[in-house]
This record gives structure tokens, C-alpha cells and sequence, in this order.
């Protein structure tokens, strides 16, 4: 059967056959096309939600959890145990300044978050 299709090393196709690749491309193609519609524009609105200048609450840096540092512009989980050892370790901090103490906080970074944060 395969030789009678084949002419000069080349496969031809009966207009059945030639309909049937057309209307399983042309599915595949609409497929296609509604699933990008509905991944880029009826897909779920992602809200980013993190810190921003209008926190309602200040943290307390003396009795925040490292999960609850996290929150802080600028902390990773990282710096967030670390200052938490740093407490352990030394104590509660007086200001918001002595975070600066803490290795791999910058004083840049201290003045970022300050606004956020508070010692009691």
C-alpha cells in the first residue's frame, strides 16, 4: 500500500487523508490559541502584596518572630535569623539603629525599614 502512494521517493496524499491533517492542525492551532488567551488574559490577576510605606502596624524588632522580620523590605529569611540571634545573643535592641549591629545589615538598609519598625 505504501508503494502505491509513492512516487519518485515522494508520499502523496488522497484529499481524505490531506482533509483529515487539515482539520487536526486547524485543532491544534484554535487549542493553542484559546489556551494563551486564557493563560494571558482571563488567567488570574497575581496581586503582589508586601511591605509598602503605609503599614499599618510597626513591627518590633525585640519581639518579632524571623518570619514576621521577613516582612521588612530589604529582609530575606537570612537577615531575619540573624537578627534574631543577634537578640538572643546580645540582648534587646534600644534603637532602631542597632540593627546596623547586626552582620550584613547596612546602614542604608536600617534607614530603609526604620520607618516600619519599632523597639519597645
Amino acid at each position: 500500500m505504501a508503494d502505491e502512494k509513492k512516487r519518485h521517493g515522494v508520499f502523496y496524499l488522497s484529499r481524505p487523508e490531506m482533509l483529515t491533517i487539515f482539520v487536526l492542525l486547524a485543532a491544534l492551532f484554535i487549542g493553542l490559541g484559546i489556551n494563551y488567551l486564557r493563560i494571558h488574559y482571563f488567567g488570574p490577576k497575581i496581586e503582589v502584596v508586601g511591605p509598602t510605606s503605609e503599614m499599618e502596624t510597626k513591627i518590633d524588632i525585640n519581639t518579632a518572630s524571623w518570619e514576621e522580620l521577613t516582612l521588612l523590605p530589604g529582609i530575606g529569611e537570612t537577615l531575619a535569623q540573624r537578627i534574631v540571634d543577634y537578640r538572643e545573643q546580645n540582648g534587646s535592641f534600644k534603637t532602631a539603629n542597632d540593627l546596623s549591629k547586626v552582620e550584613g545589615i547596612r546602614q542604608s538598609l536600617v534607614e530603609d525599614i526604620e520607618r516600619f519598625v519599632t523597639v519597645e
